[in-house]
């Protein structure tokens, strides 16, 4: 299971994705949210999400800046942007920060889910390739004991 937090400073949209997507469905148990970029890193502190869903204009520190600092303190965060700005440097700033989506709202609820699924299947297989280089490591490593012990006899 995964973890998102949603930052927006407009109430009824963070609090209605909050409650409105199907969580467990999208293999998500735990869903934060935050109404400004600070408040944002504060939850980043507490529990480091894996993804995390983000306006880009919000009062005292904005959704730019709030992503640049969590990519620095978690480089493998998800992060999509939802915003009301279609402005091509914003979309374009995104793209160099290496945001996985960008979204305009109002979006509809299926377009989210879908996007959020993404994100949690692309976790999923990044875990997947992580473990089996772990694997691959201990095997070369017991190999390399091997042939090591065998120089030896």
């Amino acid at each position: 299971m995964y973890s998102i937090l949603i930052v927006d400073d407009e109430r009824y949209t963070r609090e209605g994705i909050a409650k409105l997507l199907p969580w467990r469905e999208l293999s998500i148990d735990w869903v934060g949210t935050a109404d400004s970029g600070i408040m944002a890193l504060k939850k980043m502190q507490e529990h480091m999400p894996d993804i995390v869903l983000t306006d880009i204009e919000m009062k005292n520190m904005d959704g730019l800046a709030l992503i640049k600092e969590m990519n620095r303190l978690n480089p493998s965060l998800r992060i999509i942007v939802l915003t009301g700005h279609d402005d091509f440097k914003y979309v374009q700033e995104c793209c160099r920060m290496e945001v996985q989506d960008y979204l305009l709202k109002p979006v509809d609820e299926n377009k989210l889910s879908q996007v959020i699924r993404a994100q949690v299947d692309a976790l999923g297989t990044l875990a997947a390739r992580q473990a089996q280089k772990q694997t691959m490591d201990m095997v070369s490593s017991f190999t390399e004991q091997m042939r090591v012990e065998r120089s030896f006899q």
